[in-house]
């Protein structure tokens, strides 16, 4: 059976005495509540706190144990991981817009120094670049290049007419372009 707990005599159950206490004015219990109220939400504070500390501790030492991601997190006072990242955005715009492979390099040097290690490092990255415009040419008997081809009759165009007015059959971009202007 469960032990009561032991009767202190100086506390008084008496009803008449309770009921003899003043009530507290309703501006004093608001102000009570509210400062319930805030202590909850501090509370919940210090506690998201704590765990975001606590967090970011794990995260620190999980990044730090690994000496590459300390090397790129701390060389050059942190520049290092900002030239990276600057790479990695500008090369992944480009591959995104051209629609081409690129590549970012990190090339970290390693030597002795007495008793210690010197580190050298470079990032290089290389985007893609726009195609270049291509154009197409016939070869000719005599080692040259011709926009016509040398094995067909040449078509005479009427009078007033030019062959500036004809978009160029050599040259795929051109007759594309010719084709959505006649659209």
């Amino acid at each position: 059976m469960p032990k009561e707990p032991a009767h202190d005599p100086n506390l008084t159950t008496d009803s008449a005495a309770i009921a003899a206490l003043p009530d507290p004015e309703p501006a004093a219990l608001e102000q009570l509540n509210e400062a319930n109220r805030q202590l909850a939400r501090a509370q919940e504070r210090i506690a998201t706190l704590e765990q975001t500390e606590k967090d970011l501790r794990d995260e620190w030492k999980k990044r730090h144990e690994n000496p590459a991601a300390l090397f790129i997190d701390t060389f050059d006072a942190g520049d290092l991981l900002t030239q990276l990242g600057e790479q990695f955005k500008s090369v992944c715009s480009k591959v995104g817009e051209y629609d081409a492979k690129g590549s970012i390099t990190l090339t970290v040097t390693v030597k002795p120094y007495n008793s210690m290690l010197e580190f050298a490092a470079e990032v290089k990255g290389k985007a893609p670049l726009p195609e270049k415009h291509r154009g197409l040419y016939y070869l000719t008997e005599d080692g040259g290049i011709s926009r016509d081809d040398p094995k067909q009759k040449q078509f005479v165009f009427a009078e007033g007419s030019s062959r500036a007015d004809r978009s160029d059959p050599g040259d795929p971009h051109a007759y594309a372009d010719e084709q959505r202007r006649r659209r």
